[in-house]
């Protein structure tokens, strides 16, 4: 996080109001749901899946933990597991000591804020193989996202909740 303001040390376990602190954080880019997404690791993920306000169908109806086995929103807002994002230590950051990195975090993006770039664009290359009387190709490029106002430092559509405990 560029910006620091964006960043909560959440210091408690995972809950439902977890997911609403982070939102609060981003203002006006959290009002509409279908331009948000959640992003979390796979722990902190499975932990939100047991916090009883997702898990019961008197409160969360059709779409409750115990009947689809997944945690597919909350509030509207989609949440996406990724595998890339490890735990991490308190400080919300990984560490090159594993053993400190035992935290979760979440992450809430406005994602009509960020647009796809490119680091280096479309590369191709042939090399004739005459043992095996193949043509060999080889296409490649680099793929970034970029912040669409172009200051991270001061950007509000992007917030982290890190220090998730009992993941």
């Amino acid at each position: 996080m560029d910006n620091t303001a964006q960043a909560n040390d959440h210091n408690a376990g995972v809950s439902a109001g977890m997911f609403n602190e982070a939102r609060a954080k981003i203002g006006k880019y959290g009002l509409r749901p279908s331009q948000c997404a959640f992003i979390t690791d796979v722990r902190t993920y499975i932990a939100a899946q047991s916090v009883e306000q997702f898990q019961t169908i008197d409160k969360l109806g059709p779409h409750a933990t115990l009947l689809t086995g997944q945690l597919g929103s909350v509030e509207g807002v989609p949440v996406i597991v990724s595998e890339q994002m490890g735990l991490a230590a308190d400080s919300g950051k990984v560490s090159s000591t594993a053993a400190s990195n035992t935290r979760g975090r979440l992450l809430i993006v406005n994602h009509t804020q960020w647009r796809k770039g490119f680091r280096r664009e479309l590369l191709i290359e042939t090399e004739r193989d005459i043992q095996r009387r193949q043509n060999v190709m080889v296409v490649s490029m680099r793929v970034a996202f970029a912040e669409r106002s172009g200051s991270r430092s001061g950007a509000t559509h992007t917030a982290l909740q890190y220090n998730i405990t009992g993941v």
